[in-house]
């Protein structure tokens, strides 16, 4: 997976991030990093629906994604587990805080999706065309909730944007 990743254009490489990174200031804050860790699922999530979509009609390998699918899902958990997201889940409802929680709320539903998801497609005896269906469904309900969470990550991310 990790080279998979590495070669996708929607996924940053670290290194490489670094020297565009710094052309822009970043904001370094407590919110600001749970902010950036969440955008990690956003590539993920795209490069697996382009692994399901190019799935081969009648081809019910799991090999090819499985492991993806396990990045997915830590990196959604690490966002839910963050220190931040707790404070979110605890604050009271305020026009600041409500953008952290669309934040945490579009990471919640993916990762409920997600795991729902993955149980389907490993189900076994199911016919070719069905798991190929299937994985097209998977793919674009990915798709989907990685432009719902980065939106979300976008609005959140107004508010905490250095000065200039």
């Amino acid at each position: 997976p990790g080279e998979l990743l590495a070669g996708d254009p929607d996924f940053r490489d670290p290194a490489q991030g670094a020297a565009t990174d710094k052309a822009r200031p970043q904001a370094d804050t407590p919110t600001a990093r749970w902010l950036h860790l969440a955008k990690e699922p956003v590539a993920v999530a795209r490069v697996l629906s382009r692994i399901l979509d190019a799935r081969p009609m009648g081809d019910t390998r799991t090999q090819g994604f499985t492991s993806v699918f396990q990045i997915l899902q830590t990196d959604l958990q690490a966002v839910i587990q963050h220190p931040i997201a707790d404070a979110v889940r605890d604050a009271r409802r305020s026009a600041e805080w409500d953008s952290l929680a669309n934040v945490l709320t579009a990471v919640q539903d993916g990762l409920q999706a997600v795991k729902a998801d993955f149980r389907k497609l490993l189900k076994k005896d199911c016919d070719p065309l069905d798991a190929d269906t299937l994985a097209q469904e998977v793919a674009r309900t990915l798709r989907q909730h990685a432009v719902t969470l980065e939106t979300a990550i976008t609005q959140a991310n107004r508010l905490y944007e250095p000065a200039e």
